[in-house]
């Protein structure tokens, strides 16, 4: 007897995908593929979706219930997966050109800083001058703030600042955790539904619709 599954359509926004990964309820079934695109495929993704504030080609994933926690894997949509989070992980290298003006600018301890810093980060911190009195002092002795004083007093132009201020306004210009997208949801298929599923995704060369996947479904 075939599996009776059903199919919900779910639109959240990037920063509530993101809190599924952070959680631990986002993972991938064994027949997703690995990473596949290059960075320069990834940053073209996230300009796109950045530039149309939406994702147009919905995710496809399976989920199960635990202990009343909603878990998912993805069925179709794991470099877009891969893309999103590491956006939200590191916002900056998303953007070309802010890591060779960091480096000519500030120190590498403070550069190594600012280039790991999260979406959540950015926005956290408005200036430079937060980031630095946060900073613990380094083993290698560097002291970030008393850096960020001594250059500060020297600094009658301000331009200490204007990089950061510059990296810090341009991603939260972004509203990347505020941008929409489409889920599909498929609930209580088997191994062997998830992967017909996939294939007709994935190797056909045609990428269903959410309708022709609610055909599929009945």
């Amino acid at each position: 007897m075939t599996n009776q599954y059903s199919i919900e359509q779910r639109t959240i926004t990037l920063y509530e995908f993101y809190r599924f990964y952070k959680n631990n309820q986002l993972g991938k079934p064994p027949i997703q593929r690995k990473k596949r695109w290059s960075t320069n495929k990834q940053k073209e993704f996230i300009q796109f979706t950045i530039q149309l504030q939406n994702i147009i080609i919905p995710l496809l994933m399976d989920k199960t219930i635990a202990n009343a926690i909603e878990l998912f894997s993805i069925i179709d949509g794991n470099n877009r997966t891969n893309s999103i989070v590491l956006f939200f992980q590191r916002p900056i290298v998303f953007f070309d050109g802010f890591e060779i003006k960091l480096r000519s600018e500030y120190p590498e301890e403070i550069t190594n800083i600012i280039l790991n810093m999260s979406y959540d980060d950015i926005l956290e911190k408005t200036s430079l001058n937060e980031i630095c009195s946060s900073m613990e002092q380094l083993p290698s002795g560097f002291d970030a703030f008393e850096w960020y004083k001594s250059d500060n007093r020297n600094d009658r132009q301000g331009t200490i600042e204007q990089l950061y201020k510059q990296i810090h306004k341009t991603i939260r210009e972004t509203k990347f955790d505020n941008i929409k997208m489409l889920i599909v949801i498929f609930n209580n298929m088997n191994e062997e539904q998830i992967v017909d599923i996939y294939n007709k995704v994935n190797t056909t060369g045609v990428r269903l619709t959410s309708q022709n996947l609610i055909v599929t479904g009945k």
